[in-house]
């Protein structure tokens, strides 16, 4: 089932992404599956583009975060009663030609979640882009207790009752909201033990500037392990 894309759904979120979101859905939906967009208060066209291109276009009612957006995408993409729920960025850095080898991974190893692994060198990124990957790698390894060497690809896959459990839950585990929010999303995922498992992917960079803000978001990074470690 794990190699069939009748069993999968895909959710992007999206920021003023008008330059290469139409061709992300375009290529997702020629394996027919079934996309959900969630616009984070873009400002060019970027939903309309994904609308025009085959996705379900949700809003987050202005700039919230990744994380809001992404949690709005995964509770749309429950209700397709779907096994497997994948992410997507939607700048054109993940191929949709990975859909099948995210699938592919999953079937081979049974895994619950599917990490995909971009070769980590100063040469293929963006100094401050390594640097960062590196550290936060390192943290999100040790508070999940499972070695991963690249915690920030925004290419992923999630057995459905991953995100039942930790998102929508009765008390759910994982409640960051901006760029923090895929970070804590995996350190729990290791944490209560569900099967994580990377696959390489190659490592792609368009040469658009990073949406992230380094001292606001370390901070956030940092009280999310506070909060994690407060409560255990």
């Amino acid at each position: 089932m794990g190699s069939n894309a009748d069993s999968a759904v895909v959710v992007i979120p999206a920021y003023n992404e008008v330059q290469a979101i139409g061709r992300v859905i375009k290529g997702l939906r020629g394996y027919g599956v079934p996309v959900v967009v969630v616009d984070d208060g873009s400002t060019d066209a970027t939903a309309d583009v994904a609308r025009d291109a085959g996705a379900e276009v949700l809003s987050n009612g202005g700039n919230r975060g990744k994380g809001a957006a992404l949690l709005k995408g995964f509770r749309r993409a429950l209700q397709e009663r779907r096994e497997f729920i994948l992410t997507f960025d939607a700048d054109g850095q993940h191929s949709p030609s990975l859909l099948p080898v995210m699938l592919n991974a999953q079937e081979r190893s049974d895994a619950d979640v599917v990490v995909g692994r971009r070769r980590m060198s100063w040469r293929s990124m963006p100094p401050v882009r390594y640097a960062t990957n590196c550290s936060m790698s390192a943290v999100v390894t040790w508070m999940g207790g499972r070695r991963l060497a690249d915690t920030q690809c925004g290419l992923r896959l999630f057995r459905d009752t991953v995100l039942r459990d930790l998102l929508f839950g009765p008390r759910p585990k994982v409640v960051s909201r901006r760029y923090d929010f895929e970070s804590e999303l995996l350190i729990e995922a290791c944490y209560h033990k569900f099967h994580v498992v990377e696959v390489n992917v190659p490592t792609v960079y368009n040469g658009a500037a990073s949406s992230i803000r380094p001292f606001a978001d370390t901070v956030r990074f940092f009280r999310m392990m506070a909060r994690i470690m407060w409560r255990r």
